[in-house]
């Protein structure tokens, strides 16, 4: 369907046979030539889809009818990269890229080499313009789950956020082994499971360092809260294209 619309903040599985006030689209609406009882699908970004029909439009209003609503199902894999804050307008494009992508969740890290700190007054208005821009790239790549973007961690409590994950990575220069070579290993083992039925989402975890890397104090916590260090390419990137690499190889591969 063509006639599908971004809201956000007020579907509900209790919408169902009500009508709803939707002004908020209303120019997109009228840019189509919609009109009365025309079918349209409306969607929130939580991974559910709402077909309804417009019962009654203006040049204010619009109105709509919810008829059904279509649950999508859950992705058998989450990928989760955790990402060093870097200059402003790099992080977000970098966020914006990452959400076109299948990938779960995104979560700013603090690290000991990281270029820019948040200080708690800008901390929400920078959160909320990161959802914002994660919303359009939904939006753009057509997809109906949008990908979260998280409030900024320290280095010790994302750790922490990642003990029950199944794959946990951390890139590294210094590391002997390849992003590439360790995907393709695991998939390959016996004990990926990626193709077996599981009770719960495969877990993944990938982190990416700031300019300079991650100091070696970092990379042996890592390594002690059961991490595996792996090498992106043989030449060095920069966190913005490393975490863009990053997220392609792993939605490559598991997605």
């Amino acid at each position: 369907m063509h006639n599908r619309f971004y809201v956000s903040d007020i579907l509900s599985e209790g919408l169902i046979g009500n009508e709803v006030d939707l002004p908020v689209i209303l120019n997109h609406v009228r840019a189509l030539r919609l009109e009365s009882a025309s079918e349209i699908e409306l969607y929130d970004g939580s991974g559910a889809s709402y077909n309804g029909i417009i019962s009654y439009i203006s040049k204010k209003n619009l109105r709509v009818k919810i008829l059904s609503i279509k649950y999508f199902k859950e992705k058998s894999v989450k990928i989760h990269l955790f990402l060093p804050l870097i200059a402003s307008n790099l992080m977000d494009i970098m966020i914006a890229k990452i959400a076109e992508l299948d990938i779960y969740s995104i979560y700013p890290i603090i690290t000991e080499r990281c270029e820019r700190h948040l200080d708690s007054a800008n901390l929400s208005s920078k959160l909320d313009r990161w959802k914002k821009i994660s919303a359009s790239s939904m939006i753009l790549s057509g997809r109906n789950k949008m990908t979260e973007v998280e409030s900024p961690v320290s280095f010790k409590e994302a750790l922490s956020l990642c003990a029950t994950f199944d794959i946990k990575l951390i890139g590294a220069v210094s590391s002997n082994k390849f992003l590439k070579n360790y995907l393709l290993q695991y998939l390959s083992s016996d004990s990926s499971g990626i193709n077996k039925e599981r009770n719960n989402a495969l877990e993944i975890a990938m982190f990416i360092g700031p300019e300079g890397d991650f100091s070696d104090e970092e990379l042996k916590l890592a390594e002690e809260n059961s991490f595996t260090l792996v090498k992106l390419t043989d030449y060095v990137m920069s966190s913005f294209s490393a975490a863009i690499f990053s997220a392609s190889a792993l939605v490559c591969f598991f997605a």
